[in-house]
Formats: C-alpha cells, structure tokens, sequence
C-alpha cells in the first residue's frame, strides 16, 4: 500500500521510521511486506514530488525540533532532565528552546542542474565551431565567437565558485552533541530525579503516567532521527560540493581549449581606416562625412601662401641697413615698439580678404619678425614669426 509523503514525513517526526530502521511497505493486495532502506524510500518520494534530498531531511529535522520544544514547555520531566543534559556539556546559560533549532541550508539545488546543462552547451558549441575551423569558415567570425564563449567560461567558472562559497560555510546544527546525548536516555532516566526528591508511591504512580503520556518510547529514536538526519544533510552538501568541484575542473579544461585553439588563429584587423596625411595635422580633424579630398588642393594653396609671405619678409629683412639708424631703435613700427633684448618688427601687407585693423579701420595683416641684438655684432640671430 502506498504510503503519502506527509504520512511519511508524520512517521518519522513520531519516532516509528528513521534512517537507521527499515521501512516496512506492502503491496497493493496487502499479502507482501518489504524492507525498504530509509534513503531509497526518501529518494522515491522526491522523485515522484519533485523535491531535493536536502529539502526533504530540512523539513523532517523542523518537524520533530518543534513537538521537541512544544514537550519542553508543557512536560516539567522533559524539561528538568534537558536542562541537566545540556549542563552536563557546559551549556548552563543556554535557553531550552535554542536547542531545537535547525540550521537552513541557503541553497538552491538547481544550480548544479542549470549548470551541468550550460556546461554541455559549451562543449557543443566548442565542437561546432572546430568543424567550421576545418571547413575554412572566416577566422575573423571564428575568432570573435571563441571570445565570446571564452568570457561565457569565465561567468560560469565564477557563479560555481560562489556556489562552493556558499556550501563551504558552517551549516552544521550547533546543539547535535545534545541531540545524540538525549537519544540515548530512556523513560527511567526521566525518573531519576524524581525518585531523588520524594519517596510518596503515590507521587511515582501519577508521574510514571504521566510520563507515559509526556514522553512516549518513541522518544529516543526521534533524537535518533534528529541526529541522523543533520547528519545525511552534510553528506548531502559533501556530495554537491564534489560536483561542483568536477564542474569547475571540466570548464577550466575547456577555458584551456578555447584558448589553445584562439592561439592557433590570427588576431583580427580591428580598423581598416587608412591613416591620416600630415597635412591634416596641420589643418586639424575633418569630419567623417567630408572627404579629406577635398580640401586637399586648397591646404596646398593656403601653404604656398604663407611660405611665400615669409620669404617676402626676409627680403625686406636682407635690404635693411641697420647703420643708418640708432642702436635703440634698429626698426620700430610707427609706434615705436621695443623688446627688451630685440626688437619687434611689423610688416604689413593688404590683405584682400583678411582681418581688419581695429585702430584704423584698414584691412591690413601683420607679421612680427624680432631678432637678438644681445649677441655679437658679427652675429644677428632672426626669428620670424
């Protein structure tokens, strides 16, 4: 006969199942029993209800851990013989009902499903792009899906490492020593300190009833299951940490070939725009929408211009003769500008097109030439600007 997953669950917080007792089940007509190991009858159930092992066993430890603190409230028996239980293991300031609570794992069983999957996706897809390798597909294509997938590795390869994080923390249930201890008490043990304290038969009598109905047999093979249960739970961590230990190795290995193989390919032309001319330097940035073209020949004639010009100013330069004039004032413009150590010279030309002069309104355009008189007189040095 089948049995429902709460009555199950139910069994096991009453102490009749555990992972240490086989279950018994029937069959559908009732004339077969079976002996079934707790584990694989947990594994059925969270097939058939689609839920984790880890979920399961949580949800059993919270179930017994709750009758265990509604006892210790209502049962004084109970109660005394916890208390001197867990001073017996140095816990004297230790409130009762912190004893029955269990850790919770923070962990999402699915992770390890979800990333098996996209691990194989990878592997795919790693061996697609091998055979377009081979079929001499554009290596620039090639190039560009290998580094996608390679920084797809690196995302996963972080994401398993905070799942090991995770399951790497302390998730052990504080109080299990008082669990284990606790199961290996019986009904007289919860007598003992009664029997010390009076001698009245009649006192006995009502306190072994009430014992009966306080604490039933049952008791110490709920501790039983208590324990156990924390127990299976870590091994079941020990067991997703070792897959995610083997999902961190397998994708470290095909982090390895994406990166032999990218090595094997030549790096791809990131800019094919040809580089600037130096005249544009010069004449500063064009926009992407001109064609440098086509200013190209009125650079040149604006160049040819100004050397032109500066050849005319030291013409001028050449005709001058500076033993005509005094030391102080070698040239000045009509304004009779002087620089300390050189003198600056203003040599105006029309300009047909160029800026107009603010003073007198004339469209003239001045170039400054200045030399050194410090130097020796055998020597001038010109700087034309």
């Amino acid at each position: 006969m089948s049995t429902s997953l709460d009555d199950f669950i139910i069994s096991v917080r009453n102490g009749y199942e555990g992972p240490n007792i086989p279950s018994i089940r029937r069959n559908m007509r009732g004339d077969q029993v079976f002996e079934l190991p707790f584990k694989n009858v947990c594994n059925g159930y969270c097939k058939k209800h689609e839920i984790h092992p880890l979920s399961l066993y949580t949800i059993m430890q919270q179930g017994i851990c709750e009758d265990m603190s509604r006892r210790s409230e209502r049962s004084s028996l109970f109660r005394n013989l916890l208390d001197k239980v867990k001073n017996d293991w140095g816990y004297d300031d230790l409130y009762l009902p912190d004893i029955f609570v269990v850790k919770n794992v923070d962990f999402d069983e699915n992770h390890i499903t979800n990333e098996r999957q996209y691990l194989s996706s990878l592997i795919g897809n790693l061996n697609t792009i091998n055979d377009t390798i081979s079929d001499n597909d554009d290596e620039n294509t090639i190039y560009d899906s290998l580094e996608s997938m390679n920084s797809d590795v690196d995302d996963c390869l972080e994401r398993n490492g905070n799942h090991m994080l995770s399951l790497s923390v302390d998730n052990k249930s504080p109080y299990t020593n008082l669990w284990g201890d606790m199961s290996t008490l019986m009904k007289s043990d919860y007598l003992e300190s009664l029997q010390d304290t009076s001698d009245d038969s009649n006192i006995l009598r009502y306190a072994t009833k009430k014992i009966n109905k306080e604490i039933p047999d049952e008791t110490p093979q709920m501790f039983t299951n208590l324990n156990l249960l924390e127990i299976m739970k870590l091994k079941k961590l020990e067991e997703y940490k070792r897959e995610i230990t083997s999902l961190i190795n397998e994708l470290q290995v095909l982090k390895n070939n994406i990166e032999s193989t990218l090595n094997t390919l030549p790096m791809p032309l990131v800019n094919n725009t040809p580089s600037k001319s130096w005249l544009s330097y010069f004449m500063g940035d064009v926009s992407e929408d001109e064609d440098p073209e086509d200013y190209e020949d009125a650079d040149i004639d604006n160049t040819q211009s100004e050397l032109k010009e500066a050849i005319q100013g030291l013409d001028y330069m050449q005709s001058y003769k500076p033993e005509n004039n005094d030391e102080n004032d070698i040239l000045v413009d009509e304004t009779g500008v002087d620089v300390d150590g050189g003198v600056e010279v203003f040599i105006e030309r029309d300009i047909p097109h160029g800026t107009h002069d603010k003073t007198n309104d004339n469209t003239k355009d001045e170039f400054v030439l200045s030399f050194d008189t410090t130097n020796d007189a055998d020597e001038k040095k010109f700087n034309f600007f």
